[in-house]
């Protein structure tokens, strides 16, 4: 991209002060919106909107950013002041003549409030749409029911259930931090290439992706050192990537007494012992092989034939039982308990849930300013408290469209019959439209 980029459009050419004035020589001054808008270049619709936005809620509550935050009326602080307002008013609390003048509760109030439930703005890390709205109670509780049931038909104690997952290993490592002096804006650190080559690390714990061909080497590597047999089954977990839809390797893992469970999609990063409590820990460890071999190797560049002596350095310290009991505990499978995730945890997928229904979750803040202006003390006077749900609820997605011919995927146990046959049929109409195109 060039450094002094030529403007080919008059797409938003003003700026912020001069939005802002022309809006003040409309509201204030009273001068027409046409002729302000043929005087200035603004396009007269986005004059006429923030006119309106200016008539409704004030000049000083308006944002004039041209930016990406452009549409947003109230900064984040705003709108909690703003909603504490809206409820106190909706349910007949005595408020102070500066809430009432304007609008909205005191910077002071929302300081205090926010000490008081150790709350804080913070950034938000970026995840994406499809985690969040899969990880909701229907395809959690769809997964404990399944859990529950091979648990009960085969009495797996906690020795018998491990969970197999996969991650990538690059010879591109992420270098760790380094002391610079302060104000430096570039700080170097040596590693092997600018782009590595991905080698999939597999594993398999008690309490990248593979093709499937290889999910059959790997049951038949976990025959040989678990034993497993039709009479002494074993449990293996694992996510719900296309790679483990092998018929030969479910064909495999029953004849041999593998019972596999499959998680749900995007459930990984809650339900996946191994992401849950192991690799983040194995990525650290691997990094810090990676940097240590580059130190010794001045010149050479990191390749695949030096990953197994990298793993096997960072596969010590990560995998500890420790950190593996942490992983089955903290996703509820061993010990079992379908309870493990709280109202809180599904509340991204509250967006996405049709229809809505009274007992979904609201978020904390809104339960904290719900408990401390609804608490004993306070002059109510109306019975039923309003929520601040019902005041401002919560965006609900669209109903979906038509249904498309797509099967959805979700947590199954892949050795059951059922499901193993209907993994076969579909295989086989599979093979049946490739031979055709082939044919044609």
């Amino acid at each position: 991209m060039p450094r002094n980029k030529i403007r080919t459009t008059e797409h938003r050419s003003y700026s912020d002060d001069q939005l802002l004035s022309a809006v003040k020589q409309v509201s204030e001054e009273h001068k027409s919106a046409r002729y302000v808008a043929k005087v200035t270049g603004i396009p007269r619709a986005t004059l006429n909107r923030y006119v309106i936005k200016v008539k409704e809620f004030g000049l000083e509550n308006v944002n004039f950013n041209l930016g990406r935050d452009h549409l947003k009326i109230f900064t984040m602080e705003q709108e909690i002041r703003r909603l504490a307002f809206e409820f106190a008013n909706a349910n007949n609390v005595a408020i102070p003549d500066g809430w009432k003048s304007n609008k909205m509760a005191g910077k002071d109030w929302l300081y205090s409030f926010m000490t008081r439930h150790t709350l804080s703005l913070r950034t938000p890390e970026q995840t994406s749409l499809s985690t969040t709205t899969s990880f909701n109670k229907h395809n959690v509780n769809l997964f404990f029911n399944n859990l529950k049931e091979v648990k009960e038909t085969f009495g797996f104690p906690p020795q018998d259930v491990y969970n197999l997952d996969e991650t990538a290993c690059t010879t591109v490592h992420k270098p760790p931090k380094v002391l610079a002096k302060r104000g430096q804006k570039i700080v170097g650190q040596i590693t092997s290439a600018e782009r590595g080559t991905l080698v999939t690390f597999v594993a398999i714990v008690r309490t990248g992706w593979m093709i499937s061909d290889l999910l059959s080497s790997v049951l038949k590597h976990f025959v040989e050192h678990e034993r497993p047999t039709v009479a002494n089954p074993k449990l293996i977990i694992m996510d719900n990537h296309e790679s483990h839809l092998s018929i030969e390797a479910l064909d495999f893992a029953k004849e041999n007494g593998i019972i596999l469970l499959r998680l749900p999609p995007h459930c990984s990063h809650k339900l996946q012992p191994l992401d849950v409590a192991v690799f983040r820990s194995f990525k650290k460890f691997y990094n810090a092989a990676c940097n240590t071999w580059m130190i010794n190797n001045p010149g050479k560049p990191i390749t695949i034939y030096s990953l197994a002596g990298l793993v096997g350095d960072a596969f010590p310290k990560s995998f500890t039982p420790v950190n593996i009991s942490n992983g089955f505990k903290k996703t509820g499978i061993e010990p079992f308990n379908s309870d493990i995730f709280t109202e809180e945890d599904f509340l991204s997928a509250f967006v996405t849930d049709r229809p809505a229904s009274p007992h979904q979750p609201i978020a904390s803040i809104l339960r904290n300013l719900d408990e401390e202006l609804s608490s004993p003390g306070l002059p109510l006077v109306v019975d039923a408290v309003v929520s601040p749900e019902e005041i401002r609820p919560h965006p609900k997605a669209p109903p979906r469209k038509e249904a498309r011919n797509i099967k959805k995927k979700r947590s199954t146990i892949l050795t059951d019959a059922p499901t193993k046959k209907a993994l076969e049929e579909e295989a086989a109409k599979q093979n049946e439209t490739v031979v055709a195109k082939k044919e044609i």
